[in-house]
This record gives structure tokens, C-alpha cells and sequence, in this order.
């Protein structure tokens, strides 16, 4: 791992690659989209496999999977739901810990924290009516386990 000298350096170069970086991602929303927007809630689809996905990947594997997150994104559609974003992980040993004690320097360290046998190798934030429409959402979603949880509401306290 290259070194950092601060946290704020590496968020500088982050943000710097990041494509969304002029404005929100939903700014071209109609006001008919406005106002769904108001009522519906926020759920985060984290999609757990195993990382041997990587290793067995041929090109046919690929277009099938890449067909598969399409289909998925066209049923979330047809429900009247909406996909706010989302992406696809790359392994987990290319992932970095940062962890800060209370009053210390932060500590980088190369790697995933734990050993296990599946990892987060994407998510999806959707907006859906209800967790029900979330989860009948997640059962199309072409991944065998899938976290889903709701967004928390940080404009106001809980």
C-alpha cells in the first residue's frame, strides 16, 4: 500500500476520480419524481458472495451476470421503485482498514479484517414504498444473500 500522510490526502484523491463530484446524482428529477420521493423510503441492498466469483469468470459468465443486474433493474422499475445507485466491489484484499482511536493518529492497515467464506462484493440503494416492497425487491435481485436494511434519516434526530 502506497503511504498516506493523512486521511484528508487520500479523501482529496478520492473525490478528485469521483464522476459525481458537480452535483447530486438525482438533481434531473421531475416533480412528479419529487413528490414519490417524499413518501417512499430508502433501503441499502448489500449483496454478499464468495469471492471464487473472480477466479471462474469468463467473458460469457460476465454478459450473463451484467444481463442478469439489468433484468433486476428493469423489475425494480416496473415496480415503481427506483435504483438511487449502486456498484460492484472489487475483492476484499484490495480493501483498506481505517481505524482511528479516540485522540490517536489513524491506523491503514492492508486487507480484509476477518477471514470468511463470502464478502460484500456490491450494494444498491432503492428507494421502495415499504420494507415489504424492499424485500420482494431483494428476491429478484440476482445475488444468493443480500442484506437489506433502511437507510436512517439523519436530518432529524431519531
Amino acid at each position: 500500500m502506497a503511504a498516506v500522510a493523512t486521511v484528508g490526502q487520500r479523501c482529496k484523491v478520492y473525490l478528485a476520480g469521483c464522476r459525481f463530484r458537480r452535483g447530486p446524482i438525482v438533481e434531473k428529477m421531475s416533480v412528479t419524481q419529487d413528490l414519490r420521493s417524499k413518501t417512499m423510503a430508502e433501503f441499502m441492498f448489500m449483496l454478499f458472495d464468495s469471492e471464487e466469483w473472480y477466479d471462474d469468470m469468463t467473458v460469457p459468465d460476465w454478459e450473463q451476470d451484467m444481463a442478469a443486474h439489468r433484468a433486476f433493474g428493469e423489475a425494480v422499475e416496473a415496480a415503481g421503485a427506483r435504483i438511487l445507485g449502486g456498484a460492484a466491489l472489487q475483492r476484499s484484499s484490495t480493501a483498506t482498514i481505517v481505524r482511528t482511536p479516540e485522540g490517536k493518529a489513524p491506523l491503514f492497515t492492508d486487507g480484509p479484517f476477518i477471514e470468511t467464506k463470502e464478502a460484500l462484493g456490491g450494494f444498491y440503494l432503492i428507494e421502495a414504498k415499504d420494507l415489504d416492497q424492499a424485500l420482494e425487491l431483494a428476491v429478484r435481485c440476482p445475488v444468493s444473500q443480500i442484506e437489506v436494511r433502511p437507510v436512517l434519516d439523519t436530518s432529524e434526530p431519531p
